[in-house]
């Protein structure tokens, strides 16, 4: 039977232990984010509950890590494999939200630049695109 080895196995824990780290932070931008006026409240929300989502699954693929230092199974080994992949599926979601939510927000600006007489002040346009104009 094959066995996995100690290298691997410490991999799977540092792994499992940076996608917590990035759930966390990833629950924590959402809530600045419903806090914030920048974005839709909802996206904040959305993002939130996608950390959420990454920690509960970070949480399994630590448990299944822990097993599999205790086992060094190839069975353990593809559940910790699954449980990676389960977060960063919930990782590139919370992305995907945030990018379209900026998109909409930067198309919503550019809209009033285009009103005849909207200005911010040490902001030029040109065409459709915006330029800082201060020193």
């Amino acid at each position: 039977m094959h066995k996995v080895s100690p290298p691997t196995i410490k991999l799977a824990q540092v792994h499992a232990l940076r996608s917590l780290k990035n759930g966390k932070l990833v629950a924590q931008i959402g809530q600045g984010l419903e806090r914030g006026d920048l974005l839709e409240e909802q996206s904040g929300q959305s993002i939130e509950k996608l950390g959420e989502s990454m920690v509960e699954k970070s949480q399994e693929f630590l448990t299944h890590s822990q097993r599999l230092a205790s086992t060094a199974s190839t069975e353990v080994f593809s559940e910790c494999v699954q449980a990676h992949i389960d977060v960063n599926q919930s990782h590139i979601e919370a992305v995907k939200d945030y990018q379209s939510q900026v998109k909409t927000y930067l198309n919503r600006v550019k809209y009033l630049f285009k009103i005849p007489g909207f200005q911010i002040k040490g902001v030029e346009t040109q065409g459709d695109t915006i330029q800082d104009s201060c020193p």
